[in-house]
């Protein structure tokens, strides 16, 4: 999560999903740079696997 703050002020988790491997977690937030994000992660070992999802806010109904 420390590394999710350092691209965005806000966010909030949707969902919390506990396993035998794990924790799956679905975070909503908003980032001026996704790619530098999705770099972030990547470079983490604690991410097994993620999705980012842009949307443009206008366009959800």
């Amino acid at each position: 999560m420390e590394k999710i703050g350092k691209h965005t002020t806000k966010y909030r988790v949707k969902s919390r999903n506990f396993t035998a491997r794990g924790m799956d977690i679905v975070m909503e937030l908003s980032v001026k740079n996704p790619q530098e994000l999705a770099e972030s992660i990547r470079e983490t070992k604690a991410a097994e696997n993620f999705s980012i999802i842009e949307y443009d806010s206008d366009d959800v109904i």
